[in-house]
C-alpha cells in the first residue's frame, strides 16, 4: 500500500514527537508559524538556511560537507551560488556593471523576438562568474560554445544601445541596424576609401537608401563601388582626394581600368592556390575585410560596381557642383549591359538548364532508392516534392487537410459520360499572395494521405479521437521541435531541412546520365524539381495554356523560363513540315498531306516497314523478321519495294560516299592481291551502276529542291523525295512539275496482261535516265555529278595511301599502333578500317610480326583471306541485281520498238490495206520472238541467281572453316556473306508509296 504523504514539515513533525502529541491533537493546537533559521550564510544565495547549526540551505550543506568542512565563515564568503529553480537566475555574484550590461543585452534580445533559454543564460552567468568579468564589452569570449552564445550576442548588443541613428551615417564603418532597425545586422565598410569626397557621397546615399526602406544588399553594393572608385583613384596623380582633379576623363578612366579587372578575375579562378602568379594577380583586385580572398569583377558585379556608382553621383550632384566638380558624373549610356544568362548548355541538352534528365528523376523515382529514405516525414516530404513541382516555401507550409477530391464528368471514347473523382492539392502561394488549386495523380494523393497517417500516429496529441486536427492550422510537415508557438503543430521546419535531406539521401547511391557519366549530384536540389516537372510536361505534349495554369504562373513567358522545346519535338516539327511538300521520282507533286494522313501513314509505316540504310523497305518477309530477313541483305535500290524521301538525303550522300571507297579498295585490291576473275569484273561493273543509281537519286532530289518557288518556301515547305511508280525499280531523273494524281490519262499498260499488250494504245514511255528538266540544266547537273564521283575517287585513294604509309612507318618504327592511332594519324574517318578490311587485316599482321607472334599472323592472313571472300560474295550479289536490271531494260526496249512499228504499219495500212493481214501475222510472230527470248532470259537469270546462291553458301562454309579456333572457345556461326559493316542510321524515315 502506497505511503500518503506526510501534511506537516519535518520542523513541526520533530516538534510533535518532542511533545508527544498526535497528529490530530498537534493541528488543533492552531497554526502557527514556526521561527526559521535565518537566510542562506553563503553572500550569493537567496535560499533560507534549513539547518540549524550551519546556518546553510540544502545545496551548500551537501556542498560544505564534500569540501570536508572547512571554516565555515570564510568558505561562505567564496562559495559560489548554485542554480537549482528552473526560471530563476541570479545575479549576486556578478559586479553591479556586469549586471546591468546582462540585463540590457537580454531586454535587446527580446525585443528582437528571439527565444530565449533558461539553461543557456545560467551557463552564462555562470561562466561570467567563473571568469570573474568586470566588463563584458570588453571581455575575450571564445569565438564558438554554445556555453557562451548568449553573452556574444550581447557582447554585439551593447554597442547598439549606444549609437545614435543620427550620426551614424557619419561613421566609417556604416551598422545598417542603426540607420534603420529593420535590418537585421550588417555593416558598410567605407575605412579603406582615402578621399573624403567619395566617403561623404557615399555616407549621405546610404542615409537616403536607409530612409527609403531598400535593401541590405544594395546598401552593400555601396560599399563595394566606394571601394572599387577609390582603389582606382590611389593610382591617379594626388590620389584624386580632390574631386576637381578627377574630372569627367578621370571617371571614364575608371571605367576602362575597372574592364581590365575581369580578365583578371578570370585568370584569378582558373589558377591554382600554390601558383605565386595567382598572389600577383590578386593585388591587381580589391581585398575582402574579411579576410576570405580578393573581391572579383564578375560580369553581373561589373554592371552592379557601375550602377551603384552612378547613383552615388547622381545623389550628389549638387554637392559636387557646389565644390567646383560638376563633370564628375556618368552617363546612363555608361552604364553596361546588364548581362544575359546563357543558355548554350540548355539549348544543347535540349531542356531547361535547372531540370534534371530524364534518366535522372526516373533513378531517383525509383523505389529501390526512395527505400533508402527512413520512412515518414523525411521520405513523404522528399517524394512530393518530386511530384508536384512545387515551391520549396509552398511544400513546406501545406496544410494537413491540403488534400481536396472533385467530381468531373468524364466522356469516354464510346460517348459515355461518367462523373469520377480526381485528387486536387489546395496550396496557399507567399509568392503571389493567393491560393491555387493543383490536379494530382492518384499516385501522389497516396503519398499525401502516408504523411497524414503518420502523423497521427506519432503526435496523436494534435488530433481529436475521430482524427480531426485540434487546430485549423495544422501543417503537413510541421517541425518536431517543442515549443509553446508548436504546441499545435502550426510550426513548418527550416528552409534547409528538404536540402539536408536531399544530400545525405544522395549520398548513399550513384546517379548516371542518359549517357551513363556520374551525375554531379549538387545540380539536385528542392527548386529543380519545380523545372524539372515543367519540362516533363513540355516533352510530353501539353499546351502552354495548360502548362502556365499547372505551374500557377500570370504571365505566360514565366512559364517559357522553365522549359526548352526537346530535341524530339523539334525533329518532329522538321518531319511535319516535310510532310506537306513531297514528290515522286517522275516529278509529279504529290497532295498535301493532313495530320490524319500523316498519322496513318505512320501506322502503316510501323506495321508494314522496317527501317533499312537511306529508306524504308516493304517487302513482307524482312517486315516479319524486323530488317533481319532481308534476301539481298540491304542492296534494295532497284526493287520495289524499297521507298526513300528527302529526310535520307544525306545518308544518301554518305552512303554514295562508301561504296566509292569500296569501289576503289575493291579496283586496288584486284591489282594487287587478289586476281579478277569474270564474276568479279562484272560485280565491279554492278558496283558502278550502283553508285550510278545512287547518284541519279541525289541529283534527282537536289534538282526537285532547286525548282522550289517562293511559295513554296515561303509556307515552310521542305521537300521529300518521295519513290513514285518507276518500272522496275530503276529511278527517273528531272521532274514535270504536276500535282501527280491517280486517274485515267496516268494509266500504263501493264506487260503482264493480253490486253493491254494488243487491244489498248502503248503509251509512250520514257527511255531509262530520260530528263524532262532542261538539256544545259541536266549537262550541269551530269557535269557535276562527274565531278563529284572523281574527287570521291581521289580522296578514297588518298586516305588509302595514307593509311599505308602510316602502315609503313609503324613497320620502319617497329612500334605497334592499335586502329584507332592509325586512322588518327592517317587522318581518316575512325571507321574507315572497319570499312576496309583488307587494310585491317594488314595492320593486324604488322602487328603480329613486331610481336613475333606466329599463330596471331596466321589468324590475320586467315582475315584477310576472309575479307576477300566477302567481298567476292558482295560482288555476286552485285551481278545478281545488275543481270536483273539488264532484263528489265531489255524487255523495256522491247517493248517500245514493238509498239513504235505496229504504230507505223497501222498508220502506212491506210494506203496498203490489201497487206494488213500479212503486216499484223509479222508483228504478232515477233512478238512471239521477243516474249520467247524474255523468258529464256528470265529461266538464265533463275538459274544464274541459283548458282550464286550456292556460291555464297559455300564460300561463308570457307570463311567459317578458315577462321582460327581459339582453345577452350567455341566456335562462332558462320557469318551472313553481305555487307553488314555497321548498322543502318537512325533517323526520322518517311513512308512511301506502296509502289517503288
Amino acid at each position: 500500500m502506497p505511503r500518503r504523504p506526510a501534511a506537516r514539515c519535518k520542523s513541526c513533525a520533530s516538534e510533535r514527537r518532542v511533545l508527544g502529541l498526535t497528529v490530530a491533537e498537534y493541528l488543533a493546537r492552531g497554526r502557527a508559524p514556526r521561527p526559521g533559521f535565518g537566510k542562506c550564510l553563503v553572500r550569493v544565495c537567496p535560499r533560507m538556511a534549513v539547518v540549524r547549526r550551519s546556518r546553510l540551505c540544502l545545496p551548500h550543506q551537501r556542498q560544505w560537507s564534500k569540501a570536508g568542512t572547512p571554516d565555515r565563515e570564510a568558505w561562505a564568503l567564496t562559495a559560489a551560488a548554485i542554480y537549482t529553480s528552473v526560471d530563476v537566475v541570479p545575479l549576486t555574484d556578478l559586479a553591479s556593471a556586469v549586471v546591468v550590461q546582462v540585463l540590457r543585452g537580454y531586454e535587446a534580445q527580446l525585443r528582437q523576438g528571439g527565444r530565449i533559454s533558461p539553461a543557456q543564460v545560467k551557463s552564462a552567468v555562470r561562466w561570467l562568474c567563473d571568469h570573474a568579468v568586470d566588463h563584458l564589452a570588453a571581455a575575450e569570449l571564445p569565438p564558438k560554445g554554445a556555453t557562451t552564445t548568449y553573452l556574444r550576442l550581447w557582447q554585439r548588443t551593447l554597442p547598439l544601445l549606444e549609437a545614435d541613428p543620427a550620426t551614424e551615417h557619419t561613421r566609417t564603418l556604416v551598422r545598417m541596424r542603426i540607420l534603420n532597425p529593420r535590418y537585421k545586422g550588417g555593416s558598410v565598410d567605407l575605412r579603406d576609401v582615402h578621399a573624403p569626397w567619395v566617403t561623404h557621397l557615399a555616407q549621405q546615399y546610404l542615409l537616403h537608401l536607409a530612409a527609403a526602406g531598400a535593401s541590405s544588399a544594395r546598401l552593400m553594393a555601396v560599399g563595394y563601388a566606394a571601394r572599387w572608385f577609390a582603389m582606382f583613384l590611389r593610382t591617379l596623380p594626388g590620389e584624386g582626394r580632390r574631386p576637381g582633379d578627377v574630372g569627367r576623363d578621370g571617371v571614364l578612366a575608371y571605367l576602362h581600368w575597372l574592364t581590365h579587372r575581369a580578365p583578371d578575375t578570370s585568370d584569378y579562378q582558373l589558377l591554382n592556390d600554390d601558383d605565386p602568379v595567382r598572389q600577383v594577380v590578386a593585388e591587381r583586385l580589391l581585398p575582402s575585410r574579411r579576410g576570405a580572398g580578393p573581391l572579383l569583377v564578375t560580369p553581373v558585379r561589373h554592371y552592379e560596381l557601375v550602377k551603384v556608382l552612378r547613383e552615388v553621383l547622381e545623389h550628389g550632384r549638387a554637392w559636387l557642383a557646389d565644390n567646383h566638380a560638376a563633370d564628375v558624373h556618368l552617363l546612363e549610356m555608361d552604364v553596361p549591359p546588364y548581362p544575359e544568362r546563357d543558355d548554350t548548355a540548355s539549348e544543347l541538352e535540349g531542356r531547361s538548364q535547372d531540370a534534371l534528365p530524364e534518366q535522372v528523376f526516373l533513378q531517383l523515382m525509383d523505389e529501390r532508392n526512395l527505400a533508402l529514405l527512413p520512412a515518414g516525414t523525411r521520405r513523404n516530404c522528399v517524394e512530393p516534392a518530386m511530384r508536384v513541382g512545387r515551391r520549396p516555401w509552398e511544400l513546406r507550409h501545406l496544410e494537413f487537410d491540403c488534400l481536396q477530391w472533385h467530381d468531373i464528368d468524364v466522356e469516354d471514347p464510346d460517348g459515355t459520360v461518367r462523373r469520377r473523382s480526381y485528387p486536387f492539392l489546395a496550396y496557399w502561394m507567399q509568392k503571389v499572395r493567393r491560393r491555387h488549386k493543383l490536379p494530382l495523380h492518384p499516385s501522389d494523393a497516396e503519398v499525401i494521405t502516408r504523411q497524414q497517417d503518420h502523423l497521427r500516429y506519432e503526435a496523436p496529441h494534435l488530433f481529436h479521437e475521430d482524427g480531426r486536427p485540434r487546430s485549423t492550422r495544422i501543417l503537413l510537415f510541421l517541425t518536431p521541435r517543442r515549443s509553446r508557438a508548436n504546441a499545435l503543430g502550426e510550426r513548418a521546419y527550416g528552409s534547409g531541412t528538404i536540402g539536408y535531406r536531399l544530400q545525405t539521401w544522395l549520398d548513399q547511391f550513384a546517379v548516371t546520365d542518359e549517357h551513363g557519366k556520374p551525375f554531379d549530384p549538387a545540380r539536385v536540389f528542392p527548386y529543380a524539381f519545380r523545372h524539372t516537372y515543367a519540362q516533363l510536361r513540355a516533352d510530353a505534349g501539353v499546351p502552354l495554356d495548360i502548362l502556365q495554369v499547372l505551374m500557377a504562373h500570370q504571365d505566360p513567358s514565366t512559364t517559357q523560363v522553365y522549359y526548352r522545346p526537346s530535341h524530339p519535338r523539334r525533329a518532329e516539327a522538321v518531319r511535319a513540315i516535310a510532310a506537306k511538300y513531297q514528290f515522286d521520282l517522275t516529278g509529279g507533286r504529290l497532295r498535301a498531306r493532313t495530320p490524319g494522313d500523316d498519322l496513318a501513314d505512320r501506322i502503316r509505316a510501323g506495321v508494314g516497314s522496317v527501317h533499312v540504310p537511306a529508306g524504308r523497305c516493304h517487302e513482307m518477309n524482312n517486315v516479319r523478321a524486323d530488317r533481319h530477313g532481308c534476301p539481298v541483305y540491304n542492296r534494295c535500290f532497284y526493287f520495289t519495294f524499297y521507298t526513300t524521301d528527302f529526310a535520307h538525303l544525306p545518308e544518301l550522300r554518305q552512303l554514295r560516299a562508301g561504296k566509292a571507297e569500296q569501289l576503289a579498295a575493291l579496283e586496288s585490291a584486284y591489282g594487287s592481291v587478289l586476281t579478277a576473275g569474270p564474276l568479279s569484273v562484272a560485280n565491279l561493273e554492278l558496283l558502278r551502276r550502283e553508285i550510278q543509281q545512287i547518284d541519279e537519286l541525289v541529283g534527282k532530289c537536289e534538282a526537285d529542291i532547286g525548282s522550289l518557288t517562293p511559295r513554296g518556301t515561303d509556307h515552310g515547305g521542305v521537300l521529300a523525295p518521295h519513290p513514285g511508280p518507276v518500272p522496275h525499280g530503276h529511278p527517273r531523273s528531272g521532274g514535270s512539275g504536276r500535282t501527280a494524281e491517280p486517274g485515267p490519262a496516268d494509266r500504263r499498260p501493264d506487260p503482264h496482261r493480253e490486253d493491254d499488250r494488243m487491244t489498248r494504245p502503248a503509251a509512250p514511255l520514257k527511255q531509262p535516265g530520260q530528263a524532262t528538266i532542261p538539256a544545259s540544266r541536266a549537262e550541269v547537273l551530269d557535269a557535276g555529278r562527274a565531278a563529284a564521283v572523281q574527287r570521291r575517287r581521289a580522296d578514297s585513294e588518298q586516305c588509302r595511301q595514307r593509311v599505308l604509309t602510316v602502315l609503313a612507318a609503324m613497320r620502319k618504327s617497329r612500334q605497334a599502333l592499335s586502329d584507332a592511332e592509325i586512322t588518327r594519324r592517317a587522318a581518316v574517318n575512325p571507321q574507315y578500317l572497319q570499312r576496309h578490311r583488307d587494310l585491317e587485316a594488314e595492320a593486324e599482321t604488322v602487328r603480329a610480326q613486331l610481336a613475333q607472334d606466329g599463330p596471331r599472323a596466321a589468324a590475320a592472313a586467315t582475315a584477310r583471306k576472309e575479307a576477300a571472300l566477302e567481298v567476292e560474295n558482295r560482288m555476286l550479289l552485285q551481278q545478281n541485281a545488275a543481270l536483273q536490271r539488264t532484263l528489265h531494260e531489255v524487255q523495256n526496249e522491247l517493248r517500245t520498238l514493238r509498239a513504235h512499228e505496229l504504230g507505223a504499219h497501222l498508220r502506212d495500212g491506210l494506203n496498203a490495206r490489201s497487206l494488213r493481214d500479212t503486216e499484223m501475222e509479222e508483228l504478232r510472230e515477233q512478238r512471239d520472238t521477243a516474249l520467247a527470248v524474255s523468258r529464256q532470259a528470265e529461266t538464265a537469270m533463275q538459274a544464274l541467281r541459283n548458282v550464286n546462291q550456292r556460291l555464297m553458301i559455300e564460300n561463308s562454309r570457307l570463311i567459317a572453316a578458315d577462321a582460327p579456333k581459339a582453345p577452350g572457345q567455341p566456335q562462332p556461326p558462320p557469318s551472313r556473306p553481305a555487307l553488314e559493316e555497321s548498322p543502318p542510321p537512325t533517323s526520322i524515315f518517311r513512308e512511301g508509296s506502296s509502289r517503288c
